[in-house]
């Protein structure tokens, strides 16, 4: 089956969320950032591009750690996804002074509940796996009703270095264009707990409250009743759409972050032999647990039933690296298996130790973006790594695969092939297929606000972040002087030296 099918580009766009970071590691301010469906992560090393991942991944961290019922609100800095040290080695400039910021927008009609896409795995992998300890706490039950079906809204959180609470919120500002803002202040004396005050602008005074939430990282946002009741019929509509709108935010990033995963740029090596079992629960940012997901799958499914095997093969192929993947029971008594490649070197069978090293380095990517749940959002630092030009180029195509059914995809590379491939699909205007059946009938390309190439780098003093806008003729229409051009000035120099030994 062919991966791409050509169709028209339709209008209606897949949602996308605007990030912020200020004070934040190598960020005094990023300025606004878009992190689209397909998100590209490029420039210099020490530029920035894992300061944006790292903070999703401290949000990530610290959403789960709230779900056990901690303090509300705190930035837990150390923990399974990152670790980041302390507060003065992530605020910018060891400046404990200052607060670290992170803010979110995002249109209101993306996070209107009823219009997010079906959640769901992007194949089929129904085997046990374990439950997380505690599941984060999403909010009450929105009124659809009550969400404006335009304009957007801007969430801006603040964390302290406090001694009393630790890196915690201290200030919550939210602005919802055509309705109004509010602002949520933390105070706190020698001999009390914190409180919050509450400031709004074009809602009326007092008719808000902020609640913190025992398993929500996010506050609970609600109506004051005492001063909402003896409110016009307009005015009270006003208020608690304000309310909805701040519970539908709060919800859609906390989802987003909850059913995220990594893949970093250092994979486990390959091993001979495998020691089989059904612990085996997510692939791991070092992709330690991708083998023992396929051997979950082989121990509990019969070869026909294998989708998650029947996909790793299928990609495995598309780039290039073998026609196909198979996990072999060495020894059922000692629970030994091996992973077999098929075609990876003239047509032969071998273990995945006697051939190329990168398709270990690959694997991983593979399997955990195969795993991811839809609306999630996928963090791969270099997936390049240890692979040629022709496969580089090719991990476009699975990457516009997994944004093309619902999956934000972020990726971190330094491949020049990779974004000259994904500019090519969005020329082709071809939509995302795999050699199964997609999970949802309307898969349709990729439009080219749906695809965001971020330039990080520095100035003098300070890092920024500038999208490489892609124009109608697929080229980037502001790429800076010496970007990615290397290989070019190279060309170059041969030319000219090869002119003046001729000359």
């Amino acid at each position: 089956m062919d991966l791409i099918e050509s169709k028209a580009i339709t209008a209606t766009s897949r949602p996308s969320l605007n990030m912020r970071l200020e004070n934040f590691r190598l960020f005094r301010d990023s300025g606004w950032f878009k992190v689209a469906p397909l998100t590209c992560l490029v420039g210099r090393n020490s530029s920035g591009k894992s300061s944006i991942v790292s903070s999703l991944l401290l949000l990530k961290q610290s959403l789960e750690q709230q779900a056990l019922g901690t303090a509300p609100m705190a930035l837990t800095l150390s923990g399974p996804y990152c670790d980041l040290g302390n507060y003065s080695d992530v605020v910018y400039d060891h400046d404990e002074s200052s607060d670290i910021t992170f803010s979110f927008s995002a249109s209101l009609a993306n996070i209107r509940t009823d219009s997010r896409e079906k959640r769901g795995q992007l194949v089929d992998f129904s085997v046990p796996r374990p439950l997380p300890a505690s599941r984060p706490y999403f909010g009450r039950w929105i009124d659809q009703k009550l969400l404006p079906r335009v304009g957007s809204i801007e969430v801006r959180l603040r964390f302290s270095a406090d001694e009393r609470f630790g890196p915690s919120l201290s200030r919550l500002e939210v602005e919802i264009s055509k309705l109004g803002t509010a602002s949520f202040v933390r105070t706190s004396g020698l001999e009390r707990s914190q409180h919050w005050r509450v400031y709004t602008t074009e809602l009326p005074p007092q008719s808000l409250a902020f609640r913190p939430t025992q398993r929500s990282f996010f506050p609970a946002i609600e109506v004051r009743s005492s001063s909402y009741r003896h409110s016009a019929p307009r005015t009270k509509h006003r208020i608690r759409s304000f309310v909805a709108a701040c519970q539908a935010m709060f919800r859609y990033v906390s989802e987003s972050l909850v059913f995220s995963n990594q893949v970093g740029p250092f994979r486990t090596p390959p091993e001979r032999r495998y020691a089989g079992g059904f612990g085996a629960s997510r692939s791991g940012p070092s992709g330690e647990q991708a083998v023992g997901l396929l051997i979950t799958e082989a121990l509990l499914r019969s070869p026909g039933q294998r989708s998650l095997h029947r996909e790793v093969s299928f990609w495995i192929k598309h780039l290039g690296l073998a026609r196909s993947l198979d996990v072999r029971d060495l020894a059922k008594r000692l629970n030994l298996f091996e992973v077999d490649i098929k075609g990876a070197r003239r047509g032969t069978e071998a273990n995945l130790t006697d051939v190329g090293f990168g398709i270990s380095q690959i694997l991983p990517v593979l399997v955990q973006g195969l795993l991811m749940q839809r609306g999630g959002i996928y963090l791969v630092q270099q997936p390049e790594i240890h692979l040629h030009p022709d496969a580089q180029a090719g991990l476009a195509d699975f990457f516009i695969y997994l944004a093309g059914n619902g999956v934000t995809t972020i990726v971190e590379t330094h491949s020049e092939y990779l974004l000259l491939r994904l500019r090519r699909r969005l020329a082709e205007g071809a939509t995302p297929i795999s050699s199964g059946r997609p999970l949802v009938d309307d898969v349709r390309p990729l439009a080219l606000n749906e695809v965001a190439v971020l330039l990080t780098g520095t100035d003098q003093t300070e890092a920024a972040v500038r999208e490489l806008k892609i124009n109608e003729s697929f080229q980037f229409s502001n790429m800076p002087s010496g970007f990615m051009s290397q290989a070019l000035d190279d060309r170059a120099a041969l030319l000219r030296s090869l002119g003046k030994r001729n000359a």
